[in-house]
C-alpha cells in the first residue's frame, strides 16, 4: 500500500494524488527510504532462528535501513483487508528480484487472539504467536511438488495457500520469503487484516462482503473496520 501503490512524491509538497493518504504518516519516518519497499531484506534465517530478535517487527531491522525503523514499522492507522478464518491465499510480488530458482520457504505469523491494535504503539514480538500458522516450502526443481505454493513466473508472483486461525477485529500478519544458501536472503513484510465484527473503531462489517461501504458523512470508501479509505477493500490483499 505504502511504497508500491502509493509513492512518497504522491503525498508531498501539496500533492495528494496517492490512493492511500494515510501513507503520509509512514513516509514521515523516511520519505526517500520508502521508495525501497522491495528491499526490506536480511541475510539470515528470520524469526525462527535469529536471537535476540530485532527491535522492529515488519522491517526486521533490515540491512537497507541499518537496523532503523522503516516506514512500515510506523505506528499509525494502517489500512486493512477483509479476512476470515480458513483458507486464504497470500501472494508475494517478487518482480524486483524474481528468484524462483533459489526460493526455499514462506512463513506467516499472526498476532495473538487477545491482541488489541493501537495506532500509537509500535508492534512487538510479544504481540505475535510464537509459532507460525503457515510454513510452506518451494523447490524450483519440482515447482508443482507442493500444491500450496504456486509460482506464476510470467507475473513474478508466489501464491501461498494457508489456513488462517480464528480472530476478531484488527490483526497483523508478519511474513517472510526465504531463499536458500549461500545467501540465505530473506524478505520481510506485514499485512493488516480485519476479521469479523469487533468493537472499537466505527462500524465493522463482516469480512468477505466485497464492499466495506461508503461513509455516510464523507462519502468516501471505508475499510473493513469502518475507517475511511480511498479505494474499495474488496478481496485484494495488500501489505503495508
Amino acid at each position: 500500500m505504502c511504497g508500491a501503490v502509493t509513492k512518497p512524491d504522491e503525498l508531498s509538497n501539496g500533492n495528494q494524488s496517492g490512493k492511500y493518504p494515510a501513507c503520509a504518516t509512514a513516509f514521515a519516518v523516511n520519505q526517500i527510504a520508502a521508495y525501497n519497499f522491495m528491499a526490506v531484506v536480511t541475510h539470515a534465517l528470520g524469526r525462527s532462528s535469529v536471537n535476540p530478535l530485532p527491535k522492529n517487527v515488519c522491517g526486521f531491522d533490515g540491512e537497507t535501513w541499518k537496523g532503523a525503523e522503516t516506514p512500515w514499522d510506523a505506528p499509525m492507522e494502517w489500512m486493512t483487508t477483509p479476512m476470515a478464518a480458513g483458507p486464504q491465499t497470500f501472494t508475494w510480488n517478487i518482480s524486483w528480484g524474481p528468484h524462483f530458482d533459489d526460493t526455499d520457504d514462506l512463513k506467516f505469523w499472526i498476532t495473538k487472539s487477545d491482541f488489541v491494535f493501537s495506532p500509537t504503539k509500535a508492534l512487538a514480538w510479544d504481540d505475535f504467536e510464537t509459532s507460525p500458522f503457515c510454513v510452506e516450502k518451494y523447490t524450483d526443481r519440482n515447482p508443482t511438488a507442493n500444491p500450496n505454493v504456486t509460482a506464476d513466473k510470467a507475473k513474478s508472483l508466489l501464491h501461498t495457500k494457508c489456513n488462517l486461525p480464528s480472530r476478531s477485529g484488527h490483526h497483523v500478519i508478519y511474513s517472510e520469503w526465504g531463499r536458500i544458501g549461500p545467501t540465505f536472503e530473506r524478505f520481510h513484510g506485514c499485512v493488516d487484516g480485519a476479521f469479523g465484527v469487533g468493537t472499537g473503531i466505527g462500524h465493522r462489517p463482516a469480512p468477505g462482503s466485497g464492499n466495506p461501504g461508503l461513509d455516510p458523512v464523507t462519502g468516501k470508501q471505508s475499510d473493513a473496520l469502518g475507517r475511511n479509505r480511498e479505494t474499495p477493500g474488496g478481496f485484494l490483499m495488500l501489505g503495508r
